[in-house]
């Protein structure tokens, strides 16, 4: 890998990184009515798992690109290196 096609390819996981993030953020800040809704109906059981569930969803879905982000930096840094 040549040191033009790695550079590109670093920004590119940077920008998707970080729209992937903002993405993640619209979708907490849309399930709050959600959350606020469950609270206010007094939430059963059944409601508490599907708003953990669905919080935990969201967090894997942040956290493992963010690791494959690293390890792909971390790639084509060694290849420019």
């Amino acid at each position: 890998m040549n040191v033009a096609t790695a550079s590109k390819l670093k920004k590119l996981v940077t920008v998707g990184g970080l729209l992937l993030v903002l993405n993640e953020i619209r979708g907490i800040v849309m399930a709050a009515p959600v959350f606020w809704t469950l609270f206010q109906t007094g939430n059963s059981e059944v409601d508490a798992v599907a708003a953990i569930a669905m919080l935990m969803g969201i967090l894997l879905s942040v956290i493992v690109p963010i690791v494959l982000a690293k390890r792909a930096r971390a790639h084509f840094e060694s290849a420019l290196n």
